[in-house]
């Protein structure tokens, strides 16, 4: 009896062992706190108004793998409009990047709901977007521009851009 005791005892301890290994390992690949932090934005440069590219401070920390940038670039989006601001059905959703490919250089990526992207940004608001988005990137190894894939609109269009397309924005490192 004794004996079936440590077992138990035993086996628990090798449980109990592998929830707290498995919680840790959750926790460091823990992709809900992914914030602007990961990612370059645009920002009000201090006395001039204009925009200002700042390097996220936490960039470093994903910059070698693509979707979790893509996945910190997902979550920090402008909010969707309401659905007043479309007239009828549910509320606009923001645009949201999906990987297709890497070749040559050249990520490929496709803008999910372009709509809100080329028609409800604004021109500057489009292309803040493209250039935080590019410049985001463009952090990982390898990847030195971005193809953009989606129909034309009045505030943005497709295409190949690197960080050279947004040689008018002063940049800051975080």
């Amino acid at each position: 009896m004794e004996k079936k005791i440590v077992m138990i005892s035993l086996l628990g301890a090798v449980v109990l062992a592998a929830l707290i290994a498995g919680a840790i390992a959750l926790k460091k690949n823990d992709l809900t706190a992914l914030n602007r932090d990961h990612t370059w934005y645009v920002d009000e440069a201090p006395g001039t108004g204009n925009d200002l590219l700042v390097r996220g401070s936490k960039i470093k920390s994903v910059r070698d793998d693509i979707n979790k940038v893509i996945i910190a670039l997902n979550k920090t989006t402008f909010e969707g409009e309401s659905s007043t601001a479309q007239g009828e059905g549910g509320p606009l959703e923001p645009p949201r990047i999906r990987l297709q490919s890497v070749a040559a250089g050249v990520a490929h990526i496709e803008i999910i709901n372009a709509e809100y992207l080329t028609q409800r940004m604004g021109t500057s608001g489009a292309q803040n977007y493209l250039a935080a988005t590019t410049f985001s990137l463009t952090e990982t190894p390898g990847v030195r521009a971005v193809d953009f894939v989606f129909p034309p609109g009045d505030h943005a269009a497709p295409g190949v851009y690197t960080r050279e397309s947004f040689k008018d924005y002063a940049v800051a490192a975080h």
